[in-house]
Order: structure tokens, then sequence, then C-alpha cells
């Protein structure tokens, strides 16, 4: 029955996560990334504060993380007939960044605050392109700051939670025939649309729950509101 348990909880804290978000950029923290992520049950750092908040009390006194990552995105696109030819997007670099600052104390209460990217991400391709009607640039930037605060009800049980300031911006090119319009007026094929937009700030907030029974087994539970 122990080694029962024993594999279930390890099957548990190494599953990865599963996301639908094509503009999301799961790199938060290099250790999470070298765990697939797994961090929600057993994160020992600031970064709790993107992963799990109650996971703040896994640590004593100050911890602070950072880092960025370099992106290049690259993809290749061939049409259905020997008429069209590859397109490569063009060569784009994003690096995303991630600070997270935490300060755990003895009475069981911990706070702390990040600044992160964790949505913002772009494809773009030349004006040659087939598919330049559907999309030729698209590109979203978003910068989330987030104070977060856990308490530590008792050796087993964390609770924890935040609020997050995110501002954000979009573009999307996109090239247009404008047909004819009125007698006398000729179409205009191959008009370039441009539309920027920046978003008006958005208030998110998450909640986090860890469970620890043993000293080599913990739960975790982490939930993040929509913005």
């Amino acid at each position: 029955m122990k080694k029962l348990l024993q594999l279930i909880v390890i099957t548990v804290l190494f599953s990865t996560s599963i996301y639908a978000g094509g503009f999301q950029t799961g790199t938060q923290n290099a250790r999470a990334m070298g765990m697939g992520n797994s961090f929600v049950g057993m994160v020992p750092d600031a970064s709790a504060i993107y992963f799990n908040p109650a996971g703040l009390t896994n640590f004593k006194g100050f911890n602070m993380v950072m880092g960025t990552t370099l992106i290049m995105p690259s993809v290749d696109f061939t049409g259905p007939t020997p008429l069209t030819t590859t397109t490569t997007t063009v060569e784009r670099t994003f690096t995303p960044i991630n600070f997270y600052a935490a300060y755990s104390m003895d009475n069981g209460l911990s706070f702390g605050i990040g600044v992160n990217n964790p949505y913002g991400l772009g494809s773009e391709w030349p004006e040659t392109w087939i598919g330049k009607r559907l999309a030729q640039k698209t590109e979203l930037r978003t910068f989330y700051v987030t104070p977060t605060i856990a308490y530590k009800v008792n050796e087993y049980f964390s609770v924890g939670g935040g609020f997050s300031y995110i501002a954000s911006d979009v573009q999307f090119v996109q090239v247009i025939d404008i047909p004819v319009l009125a007698a006398g007026l000729p179409a205009v094929p191959n008009v370039k649309v441009n539309l920027e937009a920046d978003g008006d700030p958005a208030i998110a907030w998450n909640l986090g729950l860890l469970f620890k029974p043993t000293d080599w087994a913990s739960f975790g539970f982490s939930f993040r509101s929509e913005a």
C-alpha cells in the first residue's frame, strides 16, 4: 500500500500542465522549466508568486529569483500545390522577463511581489507570403505586477493569494484588397492595414493552497482568474 501511495504521489508531482494559449510563455523560472513546470505542489522559492502563492511559506527570510528567456520562433509554410513555394517567418526575438522577491517571517506570514510577462509572443511573415491576407504580423505584449501574501496555518497547510495589475498592447497587420466603391473609382489591391491598440489596465487575482502531510510529499492547488 505504501509503494502504491508513493507511485501515485510521484505521478501527480511530475505530471506536466496542458495550456491552450499560443501566446503564453511558460518560462517563469529556470528550475521549474527543467521540471516541466511541475512546481505547484513543491515550489521552493519566491517564484511561488506565479506558480502557487501558498508556497511562499516554504522558506524562511528573504528570497529573490529573476531571469529572462531568449525565444526565437521560426515557422515554415508550404502550400498544398507545387506552385506554392515555401515561406519562412521573419526572424524575431522575444525576451520575456521574470522577477520575484519575497520575505517569510517566523510567525507564518509571508509577502512578496512579482513582475513578469506570462503572455507575449508574435509572428511576422514576409510581404510575399501567400497568406498575407489572413495575417502578416501578429504580436501581443503583457506586463504583470503581482503583490502577494501567504500564511502558514499549521505545519501541514498553507494558503496564499495575490492581485495582478496588468498592462497590455497588441498589433495586427493584414493585407486587403479594396474593391470598386463607386463608378469611376478603381479597385486598390494590396493595401496594408496596421491595427495597434493599448488595452485598458486590468486586474486579476490568484489563489493557492498547499498541503504537506509528510517531508517527502506535498500537494498544491493554484487558481488564476480571468482579466
